[in-house]
């Protein structure tokens, strides 16, 4: 407040200075000016007198001193009325006067008169200054009203504003004072290392009973030591660099010396003249306590779902190990001849079965691969068109035997080549065609695809284009409150409707994760006893057509020629893949475990080895792995590289890579039919031809 007063003081004196400086100013210098106007015009006046009077002398032949009624005439023929004048002559004795009454103060002029050239005497004129000096006094009067006016507001205006802006900091520093001390963070004064200042949010982070067991003493007392190394490197930038520091992450020790984790910010300012720190500190246990809570529960859960994908695959192995065997089995017995007509009609409905009962366990691994997030896409080259009318021609069997009419059409301008996964795109479609089927009794279903966009070309010429497949029926339709529903996992149109036709209520969810997947989306249209449009769109990259991808495929079913090793440990599924493989033309060695497959091939040559990935003593993996690291070790190893390919009844993402990695070839699901084993098998030997020309 001293400060304050001293400011004001200060103002005062200005105010006054300036005040005093308008109303002496414009007085002064309006007499000073009129004074020499007055002066000049007198003195002008003299001259022109004096000039009458040499005049009158140079006629009057020293005669002048007495003719002073003819000298007066002259003075009252040049000499304004309002000035006095008086002739003398050299010695001072006068003449003639002519002087009006004039007030004083009077001003006077004089100028000499000659006698042919010789000075005889002067002229002096008077005027009176009486009005000057009135109006110099009313121009102060004025001058001391501005005066007046100047003074009081740069007294006034000044101080006020100086006290509301007083007023304002006083405002601003209380409010921040008790924005410090209501902070929920520890905010301290760090002077000369010293504690100057600590608010209430400090004193509990530090469990001291009031500032006075803070206040004054080392801040390195409530650094732990661990943390003084890293505190005084970060001091040393802050005095060097003049600006705050960043967040940092320190350890302080409360006053019943427990240590608990901060996090600290600190900024230079000056404090009662010197140079300090303000330092903000956030204790950090509440949060380092969910952190740890949260880590435990994303480890759990990561546990949880690391326990879930390895029930996937044990469940995904123990179902499809046995199926497996049963389709394969009612395959081998189809093959047979003199089977009755009966027994035949029995193994239809066997395998139909076997492959129904299969797509449940699909639909149901797929929705569990989506729950917990395994869910992937393959890309390879296909021909859209060819993998379109595939999948349809695999359910006109359906179609016919309800006598439906099953029709499709694939717009021209849909590329011959592209980039994706032709399997989803198979299961999408399939999963609309087979419940347009399953839910139509009379009628047809028809199948649009279409080119709905066209995308971007890229550098490399190729681009991407969007399909859009539209399935249309004339079922039974579905009502809006049903539709609802429809996209829920386990939910159909109602309960009649799962009653009549069955299914898991899991294809459509599936389908439409596919169809985001592969980015596009899937909707419907319905009207109920008419008929149901299902649409779904894919994005797909467009392929380059080239010779490899277009050439016609070698002849599937040609024989085989070679001998295989098969490591199998489940007995079904043993004599199943044994009997395809000799019905392709191969000669077959049996291995029931790990151990003995390397074993085998250790002791003998051959071809190609289907190895299972599940057996007792030492599994596929494992055994693969011993398998190249002996051939590694042969000379020449390059050259004679043993074909192994895995058979795995696992259907989760990641298997195939997980094969390639540890050293096989190639990958083949369980169950398998002859066909897809020929074609695999097919990729790693020769034909029987080939063989034959070989060894000739």
């Amino acid at each position: 407040m001293n400060g304050h007063s001293r400011l004001e003081r200060l103002l005062t004196w200005l105010a006054g200075g300036l005040a005093i400086l308008v109303t002496l100013a414009p007085p002064t210098a309006f007499f000073l000016w009129s004074y020499q106007h007055r002066s000049g015009a007198l003195a002008s006046e003299a001259r022109i007198t004096a000039a009458a009077v040499t005049e009158f002398i140079n006629h009057s032949a020293g005669l002048w001193r007495f003719e002073s009624e003819r000298l007066e005439g002259v003075l009252r023929k040049y000499v304004d009325p309002r000035y006095g004048a008086v002739v003398s002559d050299q010695s001072g004795t006068r003449i003639v006067r002519l002087a009006p009454e004039l007030i004083a103060p009077t001003l006077a002029r004089a100028y000499p008169v000659y006698d042919f050239g010789v000075e005889v005497g002067k002229v002096e004129m008077f005027v009176s200054l009486n009005d000057l000096v009135v109006e110099t006094a009313l121009v102060a009067l004025a001058g001391l009203a501005i005066g007046v006016i100047v003074f009081f507001p740069l007294r006034l205006v000044p101080v006020r504003a100086l006290r509301q802006a007083t007023g304002a900091l006083e405002d601003s520093e209380n409010a921040y004072r008790q924005l410090v001390e209501l902070s929920p963070d520890a905010i301290y004064i760090n002077c000369d290392e010293k504690i100057a200042y600590i608010n209430a949010a400090g004193i509990r982070m530090f469990r001291a009973d009031s500032p006075a067991a803070l206040l004054d003493t080392s801040f390195w007392d409530r650094l732990h030591p661990d943390s003084h190394a890293i505190v005084r490197e970060r001091l040393k930038q802050i005095h060097t660099l003049k600006t705050a520091a960043p967040l940092l992450e320190e350890r302080y020790v409360r006053l019943d010396g427990t240590v608990f984790p901060v996090e600290v910010a600190a900024a230079p300012f000056i404090y009662q003249g010197k140079l300090a720190l303000q330092v903000v500190a956030h204790d950090l246990t509440e949060r380092k306590r969910v952190e740890e809570a949260l880590r435990q529960a994303r480890d759990a859960a990561e546990a949880a779902n690391r326990a879930k994908s390895q029930f996937l695959a044990n469940m995904s192995h123990e179902i499809r190990t046995p199926m497996n065997g049963v389709l394969g089995m009612a395959q081998l017995l189809a093959e047979q001849a003199g089977l009755t007509d009966q027994q035949r009609y029995y193994l239809d409905i066997l395998q139909g079965s076997g492959e129904t009962l299969l797509r449940i366990i699909d639909e149901i691994l797929d929705f569990s691969k989506i729950e917990a997030g395994k869910l992937a896409l393959s890309e390879t080259g296909f021909d859209p068109r060819q993998r379109i009318a595939d999948t349809l021609r695999m359910l006109a069997p359906q179609a016919q035997h309800k006598k439906l009419e099953l029709t499709w059409q694939v717009a021209a301008d849909v590329p011959a080549r592209v980039r994706g996964d032709p399997g989803r795109l198979h299961q999408i479609l399939a999963n609309l065609v087979s419940n347009a089927v399953k839910f139509t009794e009379h009628g047809s279903v028809r199948v649009d695809v279409v080119r709905e966009a066209a995308g971007t070309t890229g550098d490399g010429g190729t681009g991407s284009c969007r399909l859009r497949v539209t399935v249309r029926d004339t079922g039974i339709g579905i009502s809006e409150a049903a539709g609802a529903r429809l996209f829920q996992p386990f939910s159909q149109a109602d309960d009649s409707t799962t009653r009549k036709y069955g299914g898991t209520g899991l294809g459509l969810v599936i389908s439409k994760q596919l169809a985001k997947m592969m980015g596009g989306e899937i909707g419907f249209e319905s009207t109920p006893g008419e008929g149901t449009t299902f649409w779904f769109t894919v994005t797909l990259a467009i392929a380059p057509e080239d010779a490899r991808s277009l050439r016609v495929q070698p002849n599937e079913a040609r024989p085989l020629a070679g001998r295989v090793l098969l490591a199998e440990d489940n007995p079904v599924n043993r004599l199943v893949a044994e009997e395809m493989l000799k019905s392709l033309g191969l000669e077959v060695n049996v291995a029931v475990n790990g151990r003995e497959a390397v074993a085998t091939c250790d002791r003998d040559r051959f071809d190609l080895v289907l190895m299972d990935c599940q057996m007792p003593e030492l599994d596929g993996f494992e055994a693969t792995a011993l398998v190249r690291a002996r051939e590694a070790a042969e000379p020449g190893h390059a050259t004679h590289r043993l074909p192994i390919i895995a058979l795995t009844a696992n259907a989760l993402s990641g298997d195939r890579e997980r094969c390639l990695a540890i050293g096989m070839d190639d990958y083949l699901s369980k169950p398998f039919t002859r066909d897809d084993l020929h074609k695999t098998l097919a990729r790693w030997l020769p034909g029987e031809s080939a063989k034959n020309l070989a060894s000739g």
